[in-house]
Formats: C-alpha cells, sequence, structure tokens
C-alpha cells in the first residue's frame, strides 16, 4: 500500500480499495481545544489501541479523517463549528464484528473515555487525486489547487456528491512536530469528465 499511504508532493491518481476502519462521526470545530473532534480521535485510538493489543497486531496505521462542511455564512466562509468528520484508523480486513465488540469492552474499561459511537465501518473510497502536504492543516489550498489542476489535465473531475469527501491522512503527530513541519495526505474523490 506504498503508494496510497506514501504520497510525494507530486499528484497523482490512485485506486483506494475498500478497507475496514474503526471510525467515529461527528460534527464540530477542529479546532476547539477538548472539542468533540479532539475527544472523537481519543475514542477511536483507544479503541484501536484495544484492538491490537487483543489480537497482537504489529502494524500501526496513521490516523485520517473525512471532513465535509455543513453550510456556509451569507460571507461564503465555512463555520467551522458545523464541520462534519468521520475519524478512521484503518485495520485488518479479517477483523470481525466480535473482535471489534471485544475491543470496545476493553477500552471502555481501560480508559475514562466515551466510545460508545465508535463504529466499525468498511468504506470504499474508489478513484481519488491524492497529493503530500506540508505544512499547517489550514494551509492547504495551494496543494488542493495543484491537485485539482492536476487532475483536470489528465480529465477528471471532483466528485463530493454521493458519501465521498475531502480526506486527510496525517503522517505527523502534531504534538511532536513543528506545525510547518506537518505531513499531510490530501485525497479528493474524483470521475472521469463527461
Amino acid at each position: 500500500m506504498k503508494d496510497l499511504y506514501n504520497a510525494d508532493f507530486t499528484p497523482s491518481i490512485v485506486e483506494i480499495p475498500a478497507f475496514n476502519f474503526i471510525s467515529l462521526q461527528g460534527k464540530g470545530d477542529p479546532n476547539e481545544e477538548n472539542g468533540v473532534y479532539v475527544r472523537s480521535i481519543r475514542a477511536v485510538c483507544s479503541v484501536y489501541e484495544a484492538l491490537k493489543s487483543n489480537l497482537n497486531i504489529d502494524e500501526m496505521h496513521p490516523l485520517e479523517t473525512l471532513w465535509w462542511p455543513e453550510g456556509v455564512d451569507p460571507c461564503g466562509q465555512m463555520d467551522l463549528r458545523n464541520m462534519n468528520f468521520i475519524v478512521l484508523m484503518k485495520v485488518p480486513h479479517d477483523i470481525c464484528e466480535g473482535d471489534f465488540v471485544e475491543a470496545l469492552n476493553k477500552a471502555k474499561s481501560d480508559n475514562n473515555i466515551d466510545v460508545s459511537n465508535v463504529t466499525l465501518r468498511n468504506y470504499y473510497e474508489g478513484l481519488c487525486v491524492q497529493a503530500l502536504h506540508k505544512g499547517p492543516y489550514g494551509k492547504q489550498l495551494d496543494t488542493i489547487r495543484t491537485m485539482h489542476e492536476f487532475m483536470e489535465n489528465q480529465g477528471y473531475i471532483v466528485d463530493m456528491e454521493t458519501n465521498r469527501y475531502h480526506h486527510e491522512v496525517y503522517l505527523s503527530n502534531p504534538h511532536d512536530c513543528p506545525e510547518e513541519e506537518l505531513l499531510t495526505i490530501i485525497r479528493h474523490p474524483i470521475v472521469r469528465k463527461v
């Protein structure tokens, strides 16, 4: 999966197969300290760690988030409090519901974190354009413009109409890395231009 999780600064077209994820869907400002997004990350990571421990899983996958806004204000600005998200952590294909429930129960008993809305989800993303972004999360516009120019030159358009979203894969830990050094894979779903 190196082509999927080892993106380059130069955009590329990739086909993302269906994967299983531990996930949690919510809505809220991602920058709010101890807000719903931060608590969602903690919940998903807690269940993921319990699953890894229970099943002796060696591989570690990065945290990912799907994002989509809910409306804009009259000036065309997004209200971050209305940002919808799905926090994801990829797990092996052979994880069954029983493994997940056991990990959920372990996370509940070991941590003081609400994991009641964490789910096991299969998600098929399909055809996407992706590129590596370096720098703050809020400064992705130039990278996105480069991605869109590339895909349009290849005969594609963005397809965020049918449960397909702006996707971020976090390759850096923001607690251990200066903001200007953060590495994030950005993906946008695409379809062939008709």
